[in-house]
């Protein structure tokens, strides 16, 4: 019903004008010829043209129902088909049905006016609700491929990367830290890095994982590397340490 009325009050006003008027002559038309007694005549019917009039096409066709129906209330009286009123009484009648009418417009067309106000302040914020959603999705989406890109470089790249929580243990490996320290995977992860740390290099690893704790990154990559190129890199400061693998043969990683 609503969007029926707001559908009515989007035409021109001139269309909305002229229905009104239409239907305020149907009432009328209904109740003539006069001799014939129509319950509540003339205000009951005109009274309904005009409450629908204010309701589904707006104020202005509402007030100008009401002007016209208390102008046609005259033709009832006598004398009969005239605009002339010669009781008082009648005049007085007339007069308590306009204000009636036009408090009646007010007010209907108040309520209506909340309603519709209402239904489209839910419609606004369902769609801003769905847009939202909409952009959670997209953004959702674009998460998950970013994170199935990170665990695609993860667990494919040629170097062993790990994520180590702050008391040292495994948090995850890829397939080439398992590969240099000779663990599988399920083993390593029951392990921290200390077991597999030598115990001559332990100390000095322990620094490197403090400053990764300190920077909020768990993440620490493994290399191999051979004697001579350590003894070349000891120079520049580069953290080397050795480790020891599963099968107890110790090699030299940069960390």
């Amino acid at each position: 019903m609503l969007q029926l009325i707001t559908f009515a009050r989007s035409w021109h006003p001139l269309v909305r004008i002229a229905i009104a008027t239409i239907a305020v002559a149907a009432a009328t038309g209904l109740q003539m010829p006069i001799e014939i007694n129509f319950p509540g005549q003339p205000f009951l019917l005109y009274f309904v043209a005009v409450v629908a009039s204010a309701s589904l096409l707006g104020r202005t066709p509402g007030f100008i129902a009401v002007a016209e129906t208390t102008i046609a209330s005259w033709l009832f009286y006598d004398p009969v088909y005239s605009l002339k009123v010669t009781h008082a009484v009648d005049l007085l009648a007339i007069q308590i049905y306009a204000v009636l009418a036009a408090l009646s417009v007010e007010a209907f067309c108040r309520v209506i006016d909340s309603a519709v106000a209402e239904k489209s302040a839910a419609i606004s914020a369902r769609m801003e609700a769905e847009a939202r959603l909409a952009d959670q999705d997209v953004q959702l989406g674009l998460t998950r491929n970013s994170e199935a890109r990170f665990r695609a470089a993860f667990d494919n790249a040629a170097v062993g990367i790990a994520h180590i929580g702050p008391d040292g243990r495994w948090l995850r490996v890829n397939r080439a830290l398992c590969r240099i320290l000779g663990y599988p995977v399920d083993e390593l992860l029951t392990k921290s890095f200390r077991d597999v740390t030598h115990p001559d290099d332990l100390r000095p690893t322990l620094p490197s994982l403090s400053s990764c704790a300190r920077e909020r990154s768990t993440a620490m990559k493994w290399r191999s590397a051979t004697c001579a190129r350590m003894a070349r890199l000891s120079g520049a400061g580069r953290p080397w340490a050795a480790y020891v693998r599963a099968t107890g043969q110790s090699i030299i990683l940069s960390v």
